[in-house]
């Protein structure tokens, strides 16, 4: 993305990183209880009420824990590219801004 500056990507970062929630609450949402709907959700699983997602969730974190920003450019930058791909944009590899929005995503991810 020719012409793009270091905060033009830190602002797809955030865009990121509130696409990710989204999805996420996307979906759990059709699971949850009325208990969730009205703010009562008094156990995880009341919010967690698929254990796959639930294990998938923790299984990332772990291997986002020990990850580095390289490691992780080659091992998720297509999964970031193809959230991103929606608002019309995505990071190429040769991009001077690439090692900077990684570590913004992966700090997204984290979160």
């Amino acid at each position: 993305m020719s012409g793009w500056t270091s905060s033009a990507w830190r602002e797809v970062a955030q865009w990121f990183e509130a696409r990710l929630i989204q999805d996420n609450l996307e979906r759990r949402l059709p699971r949850y209880s009325g208990r969730v709907h009205l703010g009562d959700a008094a156990r995880s699983s009341d919010l967690w009420s698929n254990n796959k997602l639930c294990q998938e969730q923790i299984d990332l974190r772990r291997r986002l824990d020990d990850m580095t920003v390289d490691r992780y450019i080659s091992e998720r930058i297509r999964n970031v590219n193809a959230i991103i791909r929606r608002v019309g944009v995505s990071m190429l590899p040769t991009s001077e801004f690439l090692l900077p929005f990684a570590a913004a995503c992966i700090q997204a991810e984290l979160r």
